[in-house]
């Protein structure tokens, strides 16, 4: 098939857009899906399709070529003009993101491209999928609303249409109201076939299925991962790609579609921390001495005795990492004879607490040191993905922080990441149970326990979490070519 992938956003509508464009150097997902498309034996296209050009399904020419073949009289015959300038592909996979977020310089030309392929897979390399929905669905009740007030006043409505709004229009697209208005048709219509919830969704992900198995659930593992027993059915409700949408969303969960891309990933180590070869399981393993462009490797670093935590959204994860430091939720006061007797007792409960000046955030647990990593207003702190694997390969823990779609299996590399380098993931515990199953034997573990254990029980822990993590999901390209298969081949 002839595939196109494209976007809202110049990283979604450029191949390799990570290696010259990006300041972080984050690898997205879609860079695996071009890799196991083309391996599947597909013509694959990643670009934005311009205002105004025609894009069409590659079976529209061939059906009215045949038709036209079995018609005699001239003046029966289909005229083809309308697709011979079109773009023709067989798919069309288009990743949404927020309409009002500054790298959205894409939203009209990829509303233009729904509007003329409205089969197409929609797809999401964004977790905060909710978010990006109240956008979607804000511009669009603002142009139906506009409409309707503009048929009310004959033409002269005052309503807001954010469609072509200042923000989105200059600010996020830098366009006139020239250059989009003569589509303003498409668009809307783009923004309809959305909002109507009927196209196949595809979503990076890690596979769930294996917490429903009633062989492999520990009881004692679900009461502490949700806090009692369940029943499978409310296995399912807890875990899965539908808690990215919701209720408030409310898609179809028969149209969501999971992909692991971590096979055809370009999944970073600290002998390979920008390769672009190909993913082999045993070179990883081989521990060359020389990388895969032939440069001698440098010795993996000793281990330090130090954690770190990098989000892009310090906002959203502050509570759950004081949770992870151990901070009380409220201080208690000694009594004052303890006092009197022991001053030190007033300290003593959150003496490991070394407070910075991140809003209260410890700048140490126990006596390990954590570093924050990707705040904006902190350069220096802010590394790119290839520079942040080195502090992997060195810190012994890595925080993961939760957000509100725990369970869902969302796909990040961080956890790889950290396997390949002997390090410890801590996490929550329901994305630990879709990482590593429910044999996990560490649930419950937060940093402030992790940092009391002995360095070999630091490497027991780091053996465990990799182990099981390459069991539940293995680098295995024939079930990531099997998991895309079944999107090109679900009901359009």
């Amino acid at each position: 098939m002839k595939i196109l992938l494209t976007g809202f956003n110049p990283s979604q509508t450029t191949r390799n857009y990570h290696l010259h464009s990006s300041k972080l150097h984050i690898v997205p997902w879609h860079y695996s899906l071009y890799n196991c498309l083309v391996d599947m034996g597909h013509e694959v296209e990643q670009r934005s399709i311009p205002l105004g050009e025609a894009v069409r399904p590659l079976s529209y020419q061939s059906t009215y070529n045949e038709l036209n073949t079995m018609l005699c009289d001239e003046h029966d015959r289909y005229d083809p003009s309308p697709y011979v300038d079109a773009s023709q592909y067989d798919e069309v996979i288009l990743f949404l993101g927020s309409p009002t977020q500054r790298v959205s310089s894409k939203f009209y030309e990829g509303l233009w491209t729904i509007s003329q392929f409205p089969n197409c897979i929609l797809a999401f390399d964004d977790w905060q999928i909710k978010k990006q929905w109240r956008g979607i669905e804000s511009l669009a009740a603002s142009a139906s609303a506009s409409a309707s007030g503009n048929k009310q006043n004959g033409g002269g409505g005052d309503l807001e249409d954010k469609l072509f709004g200042r923000f989105v229009l200059e600010r996020v697209n830098k366009k006139t109201i020239e250059q989009v208005k003569p589509y303003e048709k498409e668009l809307k219509k783009g923004l309809d076939v959305i909002l109507k919830k009927r196209n196949r969704v595809i979503v990076p992900g890690f596979a769930v299925r294996h917490l429903f198995s009633r062989s492999s659930a520990s009881s004692s593992s679900v009461d502490v991962v949700l806090g009692g027993k369940r029943s499978e059915e409310e296995l399912r409700e807890e875990f899965g790609a539908h808690l990215l949408f919701g209720e408030e969303v409310g898609y179809p969960r028969n149209r969501i579609f999971v992909v692991n891309p971590n096979p055809y990933h370009l999944n970073r180590t600290w002998e390979d921390p920008g390769h672009e070869g190909e993913e082999s399981l045993e070179w990883r393993r081989s521990c060359a001495r020389y990388s895969r462009e032939g440069k001698e490797v440098e010795e993996r670093p000793k281990k330090r005795r130090r954690l770190n935590f990098a989000s892009l959204a310090h906002s959203m994860t502050r509570n759950w990492l004081k949770k992870q430091c151990g901070v009380p939720k409220r201080k208690i006061k000694p009594k004052a004879a303890t006092v009197a007797n022991d001053p030190s007792a007033a300290v003593a409960d959150n003496q490991h607490l070394e407070l910075g000046t991140n809003d209260s955030i410890p700048s140490h647990i126990g006596t390990w040191p954590l570093d924050l990593y990707g705040d904006r207003l902190d350069p220096e702190k802010r590394l790119p993905e290839d520079e942040m694997i080195k502090v992997f390969a060195q810190d012994w823990a890595c925080l993961m922080p939760k957000y509100e779609h725990a369970g869902s299996g969302w796909w990040r590399a961080r956890p790889l990441q950290c396997a390949d380098a002997g390090s410890i993931l801590v996490a929550d515990d329901k994305e630990l149970a879709a990482l590593y199953g429910w044999q996990y034997p560490f649930f419950g573990r937060t940093a402030s326990d992790i940092v009391k254990l002995s360095d070999s029980e630091l490497e027991d822990m780091a053996s465990i979490q990799e182990w099981l993590l390459y069991a539940m999901h293995p680098l295995d390209k024939r079930v990531q070519r099997a998991e895309v298969s079944a999107v090109l081949h679900a009901p359009k």
